[in-house]
């Protein structure tokens, strides 16, 4: 892994066996260095589970970092209450704090790193099953899933794991929960609440209504547990990403369908793809309006029509214009039942 490193970063890792490559000097005050062997940065047997994915890694690298945090400290656990006693204390502790800071951010990058060697440069895809996982009202470290699952069990540890090591990454991820939790009508906020304090787990999820009151997600409407493991699924991943979805609009509203579309046109600009299979015309109504309002080229969207006739069923390509609007006159059968719903309903 090419990384710049200061001396003092250098020698932390020393500390724990990396060793390294001196690849070349540049006029930033920085070395940069290649770490040959992950391994020789945490102990061997901590990769001893190196395919049940790169979350596990993670784990195993931060509960490897803590010892470190406890052999080199004389001090309290970072986040204790009780203060260094002398000036000299309080220096020793400040960079313990960055040590700590500089191996989460090492972590990262070796997991960016494993990432994008077993994808060989390619988007992955990753699917989400229609029905999410039932929401918890206390999640703790035995019922953390170190793989991403289609139902979406690993979302809470990874909501748990960016607002504990990735500050700047989580507010990113809250505002965009927030935007879409206010279009959708669904909520205002979602944040994580420890259970002990100094303590990662237990740990819950807790949301706050439109109306302003702040409720555990089990006393919250269903559909905000189904749709959360999608949304922080699709702005978290790093890019480029692919996801098949199936179903999103199961257990939302109108407003909340369309406004799941607008989302999905805006992380398109990240370099993020979708196949949405999905039965609700409000999704596909607010997706031709984005094309209308020119926040999505026609030709980035592609709609493929499953028609049944008798015992046969035919799939129709149906292109889109800059209207948003079909560039052919598509099957008759193509939302016949919602036109004439309405027409029963109004006419």
């Amino acid at each position: 892994i090419d990384l710049p490193l200061t001396s003092e970063q250098k020698d932390l890792l020393k500390r724990i066996g990396a060793e390294f490559d001196r690849s070349d000097e540049n006029d930033t005050g920085l070395e940069r260095f290649y770490i040959r062997k992950i391994d020789r940065l945490f102990l061997l047997e901590h990769f001893s589970s190196f395919n049940n994915g790169p979350r596990d890694i993670m784990w195993r690298l931060r509960r490897e970092m803590l010892r470190l945090e406890r052999e080199y400290s004389n001090f309290p656990p970072i986040g204790s209450r009780r203060k260094p006693d002398n000036k000299q204390d309080e220096t020793q502790l400040d960079k313990d704090k960055a040590a700590i800071s500089f191996f989460t951010d090492i972590s990262h990058n070796i997991i960016d790193f494993i990432n994008s060697s077993r994808m060989g440069g390619s988007q992955r895809f990753f699917a989400l099953a229609p029905l999410r996982t039932e929401p918890s009202r206390v999640y703790s470290f035995a019922q953390s899933q170190a793989k991403p699952t289609p139902d979406g069990r690993h979302i809470p540890d990874k909501l748990m794991e960016f607002s504990s090591s990735r500050e700047v990454k989580f507010q990113h991820l809250q505002a965009s929960l927030t935007e879409f939790g206010e279009q959708a009508g669904l909520f205002r906020e979602i944040k994580i609440k420890r259970l002990i304090r100094n303590s990662n787990y237990p740990f819950s999820i807790m949301v706050k209504t439109t109306q302003g009151k702040w409720s555990n997600i089990m006393d919250v409407g269903y559909g905000v547990s189904q749709i959360l493991p999608v949304i922080v699924e699709i702005i978290s991943s790093r890019m480029p990403q692919s996801f098949l979805l199936q179903q999103p609009e199961v257990h939302l509203h109108p407003r909340a369908q369309a406004a799941f579309a607008t989302l999905v046109t805006s992380l398109t600009e990240d370099r993020k793809q979708f196949v949405i299979e999905t039965h609700s015309d409000f999704i596909l109504e607010r997706l031709k309006y984005e094309i209308e309002q020119g926040n999505i080229a026609p030709d980035d969207v592609g709609i493929l029509f499953f028609d049944t006739e008798g015992k046969d069923t035919k799939i129709h390509q149906i292109d889109l214009g800059k209207d948003g609007l079909p560039e052919e006159t598509p099957p008759s059968s193509y939302r016949r039942f919602f036109l004439e719903e309405a027409h029963r309903v109004w006419l």
